[in-house]
């Protein structure tokens, strides 16, 4: 068996290879910014003026009033899958997310951006020596690729002198492409066919978060944050085909 794995999602980007990405809606994935990833992903009660923190709505609060940032995360990844036939190594680089914030008032601080929320991709080949109707050798593709974004708009505010509190409205969106394919690699008199499957998602998600915190004495700080996100059900619509095309190349590598 010969695999080899690839996704496209976010703005048409390599995001992933991964054959476990072909169940449910493919890697989740965990974008952050550069301080949180620092910090192993946490971000719930980061609180910097100076810095981008879309992982909770309510630190957007702490935003200087006369400033605007722009964030831009890149994020390389390096794969290596193994079977006893072969040996195959991927590095992708890609955007881990864009976001920007901006004050509307001195209490009122909005942000949007666009992240990658998941993504699908691989491209698994399985080799047979010969079927037994026709005694010929059969190759059987697996593919999978796609993703989905999630686009978010969101405000914070501070109530009191010590408690921030934020929402975001989201919009996610995006294609999952899965395919299988029978190929005849030797004799043309035979049909190769490709069954592809379709599915186009789509939906709002809202995000509500909380932050709390003070100053224990001069130099040392201590917060405390938490999000909500209510359950979402997807949009889904389907659309499959069926295609026969004789030959002995196939849709990976095509005659």
């Amino acid at each position: 068996m010969i695999f080899s794995v690839y996704s496209v999602c976010l703005f048409g980007q390599i995001t992933v290879n991964s054959v476990y990405s072909r169940y449910g809606l493919g890697d989740l994935e965990r974008p952050a910014t550069g301080q949180s990833t620092g910090l192993g992903g946490a971000g719930l009660a980061l609180r910097t003026p100076n810095l981008i923190n879309f992982l909770n709505p309510a630190a957007y609060s702490t935003q200087d009033t006369n400033s605007f940032i722009f964030d831009v995360g890149l994020r390389t990844r390096y794969h290596i899958y193994s079977s006893p036939e072969k040996e195959q190594t991927f590095r992708t680089i890609n955007i881990d997310h864009l976001a920007a914030g901006f004050p509307v008032t001195r209490w009122l601080k909005f942000q949007a951006g666009l992240v990658p929320y998941s993504s699908v991709g691989y491209l698994v080949k399985n080799n047979k020596e010969q079927v037994p109707v026709s005694n010929e050798p059969v190759d059987y593709y697996f593919t999978g690729s796609g993703g989905i974004n999630k686009a978010y708009l969101g405000f914070s505010t501070e109530l009191f002198r010590h408690i921030a509190v934020g929402a975001n409205a989201s919009y996610l969106f995006g294609t999952l492409l899965y395919s299988s394919e029978i190929d005849f690699p030797n004799d043309v008199y035979y049909f190769n066919t490709m069954d592809e499957n379709r599915m186009t998602l789509r939906n709002f998600t809202f995000q509500y978060g909380a932050q709390v915190y003070d100053t224990l004495f001069p130099g040392v700080f201590v917060t405390a944050g938490g999000i909500y996100q209510p359950q979402v059900t997807m949009n889904v619509t389907t659309s499959r085909y069926v295609y026969n095309f004789p030959g002995t190349g196939n849709s990976q590598n095509p005659l």
